[in-house]
């Protein structure tokens, strides 16, 4: 009997910092995106973006009144996808979709770790721990970096941020977490961008 045909997934974190129409299609097509997850959206209860409804995407954002927060998850409407629910934080700091894709069961997880608010991961830690189903993709922006000696242009940056180290430690080892980006790419690169691209293998 052959075996069916791999799937893959490819998402892509980006932090927009707040662009009013962020060029996503060029994105997509260069970098074969088919989930994105947004951060720094600005999307606020009175805003119209184009990323709240872009075309042939299916979109779940925070809606938050702050200049500096904010998440937004897009699904390629080529992904095969059935929704099932989805949850938010009240700062506006994380989106939780719960969803099949490709048939199988994910819970997608889109973070702002706001550097102004301590206790949003633990919050998120404790939620994910009870709810979470499936395959778990987290993914964001955090403000932090996991091994200096990996992203070495971000010691600057992460010194400022150092209030975050523990909060974002405990979190990822609570859940078991694993840096995908880190273990298949060479260490000789940086994460200190604004995109970063992850691709998973579905069996």
């Amino acid at each position: 009997m052959e075996s069916s045909k791999e799937q893959t997934l490819c998402f892509v974190s980006w932090n927009i910092s707040g662009q009013k129409n962020p060029n996503i299609y060029h994105f997509s097509n260069e970098l074969k995106a088919e989930i994105f997850f947004l951060q720094e959206t600005y999307i606020g209860p009175e805003s119209d973006l184009p990323l709240e409804k872009p075309k042939g995407w299916q979109s779940f954002f925070t809606v938050y009144d702050s200049k500096s927060k904010g998440v937004a998850i897009l699904i390629k409407d080529s992904v095969p996808f059935k929704y099932l629910c989805h949850d938010e934080d009240y700062s506006g700091g994380y989106l939780v979709l719960f969803c099949h894709l490709h048939g199988e069961l994910f819970t997608l997880v889109n973070v702002y770790n706001h550097n102004d608010d301590k206790e949003m991961l633990n919050r998120l830690q404790e939620y994910l721990r009870e709810a979470a189903e499936g395959v778990l993709v987290v993914g964001g922006d955090f403000n932090i970096v996991l091994d200096l000696s990996c992203d070495r242009t971000s010691k600057a940056d992460t010194v400022k941020h150092k209030t975050l180290w523990g909060p974002f430690k405990k979190f990822t080892a609570s859940l078991n977490l694993m840096d995908t980006w880190a273990y298949s790419t060479s260490t000789q690169q940086s994460r200190h961008s604004h995109i970063v691209k992850m691709t998973v293998i579905l069996d």
